[in-house]
């Protein structure tokens, strides 16, 4: 029987972020971005415990540390993806994105939000 994921809640605002847990679930200073209060925040997620730990008014401060920058997180995407032999569809559709959109970050025709870094960062 699957499991049954829950969503964390943003530490500022409390609505529902699109970053889903499950009891095995453990974040250590995990870049959390709410889409509805648009803030970043750095979380702790242990034994089921949220703690806020910094918040910025800057979504782009949440990306991870090796995917910081559009220009050096376009290049990283684009270089794991390759070795991944991952097409950019199939990013996509691991991520929740559309594919233009991986397209256009490789591009560095955009920055990519935050919560899409993190999903990526996931992934790799």
């Amino acid at each position: 029987m699957r499991e049954k994921l829950n969503f964390i809640q943003c530490p500022k605002c409390k609505c529902k972020t699109k970053v889903a847990y499950n009891l095995n679930t453990v974040l250590k200073d995990f870049p959390l971005y709410c889409t509805h209060c648009k803030r970043s925040s750095v979380i702790n997620f242990p034994q089921m415990e949220m703690v806020r730990k910094n918040v910025s008014n800057a979504p782009h401060l949440s990306a991870p540390a090796h995917l910081a920058g559009g220009q050096q997180a376009a290049e990283y995407i684009a270089k794991i993806r390759t070795k991944l032999k991952l097409s950019q569809r199939q990013l996509a559709k691991l991520v929740g994105v559309a594919h233009t959109t991986i397209s256009r970050i490789e591009r560095k025709l955009t920055t990519p939000k935050a919560s899409t870094l993190a999903k990526i960062a996931s992934i790799f």
